[in-house]
């Protein structure tokens, strides 16, 4: 029985991480270039962590010009904050409570400025150059799949164009 429901947990695990892979797949192909208000848009992500949210002493915070309209691609960007999220409350806040997350937007010369900042644990120096690397994680043990970051990399770098900068 032990085996059956190890063998169960590592299907599921694998399943979760092909899903991973389609996912991002089908946003490198850029999804629906679409306008939309990411103050809005922002809201409606982070309303789908309200439950995580209310068990814990944790809160975001948010700043976006409320008349900040984008064309480009939604799904980068909620793949983007929902991945960032849920790294905060998995690694940043382990064993805290009352954890904080900032979101800044701006336009600077013409470019869109996104802070993201939480006031949880930092990342050991010695990570610092991997947490964007596929499979990267220090939660195996608890079944992440090291993802998440890597994702956000991509999709900031591959379909927005971006840059990336990382501060602990």
């Amino acid at each position: 029985e032990e085996t059956a429901e190890s063998i169960l947990r590592n299907l599921n695990q694998t399943s979760e991480l092909v899903n991973s892979f389609k996912k991002l797949a089908e946003n490198q192909s850029g999804g629906r270039l679409e306008t939309f208000r990411l103050g809005l848009f922002l809201q409606e992500i982070i309303f789908s962590f309200q439950q995580v949210f209310k068990r814990t002493g944790h809160r975001i915070e948010v700043n976006v010009p409320d008349d900040l309209e984008l064309t480009g691609f939604p799904g980068a960007y909620a793949h983007i904050f929902t991945n960032l999220i849920r790294n905060s409350l998995q690694h940043g806040f382990e064993g805290r409570e009352n954890g904080l997350i900032r979101i800044d937007v701006g336009v600077q010369d013409d470019s869109l400025r996104i802070s993201y900042a939480d006031n949880g644990k930092g990342i050991e120096p010695a990570y610092l150059d991997k947490i964007f690397d596929p499979f990267f994680t220090t939660g195996r043990e608890r079944g992440n799949s090291g993802l998440g970051l890597s994702i956000v990399y991509n999709q900031v770098t591959s379909v927005l164009n971006g840059r990336v900068a990382v501060f602990s």
